[in-house]
């Protein structure tokens, strides 16, 4: 415990536990990432490989677990099944930090299958803080929230997202999952300035950052992980890390995923700049 302790009270790299990385593991071969991240959906109504195999990586390695059906944004209330299950899971693999996104993903039993922004209003916010609220207290934990990638936005937005999220994390609690490449593609989307955004975001909410890549379509940039680490994140990270403590750095890749070794090359370019930084 001791060593895992040291491992994350500075900075840690991390990468998104895939099953193209399953044979590596199985195989163990040489590990040098300080941690996962697991997504939560696809190991709760499994206990098959893919659950033997978190579970032999948890012997090692600090794990986090990441949602993706939480709809924390959603007019439905709260799934107390899916939240037993997750609390089941939490129980076994004991994550350092367990997080969702800030969205929603349906609505009476419909499912959109993406995550879908919504309207940034004194009304909304206080809804999603009681649900937070009683969120957290079930599940006897802090949850982190991600920023997400969004396509359309509402014109009756009475905050930022980042102000958005800094007011929910001070008045429940909890805490942030800042994905650094979700920042740039809305701005870009969006037309305004990236680094404005983490101007806004107090950095003491957050836990974990994610980074990744994106495809450029022209008249729009798509968030679809399928890449190495792009240089003009590697340049947002160097203006954002003044404000980092300690951070917990995860690379995301989820189109067209490597081995794990060449994962690991991409989180590792950010660790050796923490370094000389």
């Amino acid at each position: 415990m001791l060593g895992e302790v040291n491992k994350m009270n500075e900075f840690s790299a991390g990468i998104g536990l895939r099953t193209q990385h399953f044979p590596h593991i199985e195989n163990r071969g040489r590990i040098r990432v300080d941690w996962f991240e697991a997504i939560s959906e696809n190991f709760i109504d499994t206990r098959g490989r893919p659950f033997r195999i978190l579970e032999k990586l948890r012997q090692d390695f600090p794990i986090a677990l990441h949602g993706v059906s939480l709809n924390i944004a959603s007019s439905d209330n709260l799934d107390f099944q899916y939240l037993e299950k997750l609390k089941s899971l939490y129980q076994i693999i004991d994550p350092f930090v367990v997080s969702d996104h800030m969205c929603w993903t349906g609505f009476n039993a419909h499912q959109s299958h993406d995550l879908l922004p919504f309207p940034r209003t004194k009304e909304f916010l206080q809804y999603i803080c009681e649900k937070i609220e009683k969120l957290q207290e079930f599940m006897g934990r802090e949850f982190a929230f991600e920023n997400l990638s969004a396509y359309f936005d509402f014109e009756e937005a009475e905050f930022t997202e980042a102000q958005f999220i800094n007011e929910i994390c001070e008045r429940t609690g909890s805490k942030m999952l800042l994905d650094i490449n979700n920042v740039f593609v809305n701005a870009k989307n969006f037309s305004t300035d990236p680094m404005e955004y983490f101007r806004q975001i107090d950095f003491k909410h957050v836990v974990q950052l994610h980074i990744a890549s994106y495809s450029d379509k022209g008249q729009y940039l798509y968030d679809t992980h399928s890449g190495g680490i792009y240089p003009d994140l590697i340049e947002i990270f160097k203006k954002i890390a003044p404000n980092l403590k300690s951070p917990k750095v995860l690379m995301e890749w989820d189109q067209d995923i490597p081995g794990l070794p060449e994962v690991e090359n991409e989180v590792f370019k950010l660790k050796s700049l923490w370094e000389r930084l």
